[in-house]
């Protein structure tokens, strides 16, 4: 299983996360995306 997490770094928030059985990357976009439509665009966006 994969965990991601999308943290707001100023607040410690968890703004979105999910689970799958398989890393991709419309996986990882899915999230981001959703993420965004739930909290809004963010100014600064990092992933690594």
């Amino acid at each position: 299983m994969y965990l991601t997490a999308i943290i707001d770094v100023y607040s410690r928030k968890t703004m979105g996360w999910n689970l799958s059985n398989s890393m991709t990357k419309e996986w990882s976009c899915d999230l981001v995306n959703d993420t965004i439509e739930k909290h809004g665009v963010p100014e600064i966006l990092n992933s690594g």
